[in-house]
């Protein structure tokens, strides 16, 4: 597991998002984050590149489902 935390405009927008009640996507792209250990463990923290995908036709959501999916078909 990864913790990530977001900070000023990236936070609010990812909340407005998540709250919205026809969201109907399981996956999310977050990109341009600052990875960092604490602990021992893995942490991530937006920065102000961080972007959201989550909208499902992202070829790149696609491909990602399709993977989750054969793998647990096999």
């Amino acid at each position: 597991m990864v913790r990530l935390t977001l900070w000023g405009k990236p936070s609010t927008e990812f909340s407005i998002m998540q709250s919205k009640k026809d969201r109907k996507f399981k996956v999310a792209i977050i990109t341009s984050v600052i990875p960092k250990l604490f602990q021992g463990k893995l942490e991530l923290t937006s920065s102000p590149a961080t972007s959201f995908y989550f909208h499902k036709s992202i070829i790149l959501i696609k491909n990602y489902r399709g993977r989750i999916k054969s793998h647990r078909e096999a």
